[in-house]
């Protein structure tokens, strides 16, 4: 619904995390000119335009409407993902995204240098840090 995180951004930005039974039929409404992504967490899904995506894939809708309709195939998963489009340049490598390469090296430095923090360690967890 109209939850709000704590999370400031630069810019406007959805996160959504959607659960459909199968069978279910929604439709979105998505503010146009958004660059707006499906992730397939689990099951599949079917676009109102009729391709269908499976679990473990991504979708990246066009800019040009401002509604979309999902079906679910079966019990499925979405977290869709939408935002003003930022127009920079990207560079990516590894888990880094940046503007520039010189931006990506200095994250790597940052990172093994501990500059980015520490996960904690959850009790149970199979990640191991």
């Amino acid at each position: 619904a109209n939850a709000k995180g704590p999370a400031l951004t630069h810019s406007p930005i959805n996160l959504w995390d959607i659960r459909l039974d199968s069978g279910a039929e929604e439709t979105f409404s998505i503010a146009k000119g958004h660059t707006t992504s499906l992730f397939v967490l689990k099951g599949k899904v079917k676009l109102g335009s009729g391709e269908e995506i499976p679990g473990g894939h991504l979708a990246v809708l066009d800019t040009e409407g401002d509604s979309f309709s999902i079906e679910a195939s079966e019990e499925s998963q979405i977290l869709l993902m939408s935002g003003e489009p930022l127009n920079e340049p990207i560079v990516g490598y590894g888990p880094f995204v940046m503007n520039t390469k010189a931006e990506i090296q200095q994250a790597f430095v940052d990172f093994e240098e501990g500059r980015m923090g520490k996960i904690a360690e959850v009790e149970g967890s199979e990640v191991s840090v």
